[in-house]
């Protein structure tokens, strides 16, 4: 089926009567796109852990309709914390390293400070 009008008739077989009723197609209609306008972190831009650990960092991207929220998450220093595709975070070594995500519509960022102490005391 295509875009367009058409006229679709019917005819009574005892009497010769029409009746017609008018069709038009449209396409279907686009949402429209709501581009990323920032993103932010939703706990503390910090947090401290200790070797061995895991913490969860939580990304809002912004506004919170916007159409792609894909995001992408770096470490500064994988030999003292490492994130996954989540956002949790795995102590691995004693040290400070930053936590960013990135939007994947517009390139905004957040960061986070992540401080590995050594093991639990």
């Amino acid at each position: 089926m295509g875009v367009g009008e058409t006229v679709i008739t019917v005819k009574t077989v005892d009497g010769g009567f029409t009746a017609t009723c008018t069709v038009i197609v449209t396409e279907k209609p686009v949402p429209p796109v709501v581009p990323v306008t920032g993103v932010m972190f939703n706990n503390p831009d910090n947090m401290t852990l200790f070797v061995g650990d895991e913490g969860s960092l939580h990304a809002v991207v912004l506004p919170v309709d916007a159409t792609n929220k894909k995001v992408t998450w770096d470490s500064s220093k994988s030999g003292v914390a490492t994130v996954n595709e989540k956002g949790t975070v795995t102590a691995v070594g004693v040290g400070e390293t930053v936590i960013t995500v990135k939007t994947a519509d517009g390139g905004f960022t957040a960061t986070c400070t992540v401080t590995v102490e050594g093991p639990k005391p």
